[in-house]
């Protein structure tokens, strides 16, 4: 897992960059979506967040943010924000770990999952 704090100031924009795994991002502002603008390298990719959902703030207090969004993989993209306020986020992605060193490691890295079995 990794954790990202993302901040794009009023008029600036990312330099071009990826995601390479799954994510979710917490916004923990309010901002106005039509201030910002995401340019992909390649329109045509199959990495461009595909499977992404959103879900919205907690009802409790009836409170504005954070809201949330999940997305999968994503081909390089920059972001512009032309708002008067910062764009402001937490980004947690979840990287994968496949074969031999995640079989032989298993148990040293993720030590509770020696009793899921227990767990119903």
């Amino acid at each position: 897992m990794r954790l990202l704090e993302v901040t794009v100031r009023p008029g600036e924009t990312t330099p071009m960059h990826g995601s390479p795994y799954p994510a979710v991002l917490a916004f923990n502002a309010i901002y106005n979506p039509a201030d910002i603008t995401e340019k992909t390298l390649d329109p045509s990719s199959p990495l461009n967040g595909q499977g992404a959902g959103h879900g919205g703030p907690p009802k409790v207090y009836n409170l504005k943010v954070p809201t949330c969004v999940t997305t999968a993989p994503r081909a390089p993209y920059t972001i512009h924000n032309a708002g008067a306020a910062p764009l402001h986020y937490h980004q947690i992605e979840f990287e994968r770990i496949d074969g031999d060193a995640l079989t032989e490691n298993w148990r040293k890295w993720y030590p509770w999952m020696q009793y899921m079995q227990f767990v119903r």
